[in-house]
């Protein structure tokens, strides 16, 4: 899967609960947009994806929101290059990973004062790397739990 040169404007107002909901996966039911209510990342919520990238991605928000712009959770094979995401000051993180192997994260920046860029969730993170990106405005660059 990749996703490439394109801008996500959302509204926003996501709040730290929503940040931290697990979502369920419900397998037997029919796809449908809205199943899962509103989900932990206000950009991508990636979950069970082999080999995805995402390169010059732009996320834009209309108001504040406290979710991460990317969640991902059991991901191998991930590849962010270019990504400009727009986070919360009062935000956890701008990209979550959770069981997420072999991630190269280049070439992105944030715009906004944020405590952490890469939080790593769980023991099943491994080889995550982050190369080349502009976080002078970050805290911690990566942290996991």
């Amino acid at each position: 899967i990749t996703l490439s040169n394109i801008r996500i404007e959302s509204s926003g107002g996501g709040t730290l609960e929503d940040a931290g909901r697990e979502i369920p996966e419900k397998i037997d039911a029919y796809p449908s947009g809205k199943m899962f209510g509103t989900l932990s990342a206000y950009g991508f919520f990636c979950r069970h994806a082999r080999n995805l990238r995402l390169h010059n991605v732009d996320l834009v928000l209309e108001e504040d929101d406290l979710r991460p712009a990317v969640v991902c959770h059991d991901v191998r094979g991930l590849d962010i290059l270019g990504l400009h995401a727009q986070a919360s000051r009062a935000a956890d993180c701008v990209i979550r990973l959770r069981q997420v192997q072999g991630a190269l994260i280049h070439g992105c920046r944030v715009d906004t004062k944020i405590d952490t860029f890469v939080r790593l969730q769980s023991d099943g993170c491994r080889d995550v790397s982050l190369t080349g990106n502009d976080l002078s405005r970050v805290k911690h660059p990566q942290r996991g739990d």
